[in-house]
């Protein structure tokens, strides 16, 4: 579990290079995520923890990419 400005991620990808995760449409809008920390075309589960929404292009749901600035996403323990 990782913790960005008080959101919760249950699914993020950490390495070397830093950190991202799946952001859909509507937790984009309800945490107010700046457009410059996202990526089109992501592809999977939401990561905030609760949101199931998914990709699927036959229903014309899309998820994003969020990158999160380095340092800024913090490991729950």
């Amino acid at each position: 579990m990782w913790e960005y400005k008080g959101i919760k991620f249950d699914d993020a990808i950490v390495d070397d290079l830093g950190a991202c995760s799946q952001m859909c449409p509507e937790c984009i809008k309800k945490y107010g995520i700046p457009k410059g920390l996202l990526e089109d075309h992501g592809s999977g589960i939401c990561g905030v923890e609760g949101c199931w929404n998914n990709y699927d292009e036959d229903e014309g749901i899309e998820t994003f990419y969020i990158n999160f600035p380095k340092g800024e996403l913090i490991e729950l323990a």
